[in-house]
């Protein structure tokens, strides 16, 4: 008896990684980025560095692991 392999989870996590890469992770960057230019042009600046140079980063960094991940997983699944 043979197993076929299950594609719905695969398709999940695939299209969970591809809107973290390409939707989430950009789009909370930009915002964050925003968010910390108002909090400079407004006097609150340490706040403001905070979110360009941490949260801003962190976002920018989560996209492109979502999107690098997606495409390892799209390539290991064509392989086999």
């Amino acid at each position: 008896m043979t197993k076929t392999p299950s594609t719905t989870p695969a398709s999940q996590r695939q299209l969970v990684l591809t809107f973290i890469g390409l939707v989430a992770g950009p789009l909370l960057a930009l915002v964050c980025a925003g968010m910390g230019l108002y909090l400079v042009l407004t006097g609150k600046t340490i706040a403001g560095v905070v979110f360009i140079l941490v949260l801003t980063q962190l976002f920018i960094g989560l996209g492109l692991w979502a999107y690098n991940a997606r495409k390892k997983f799209a390539l290991s699944q064509n392989v086999e």
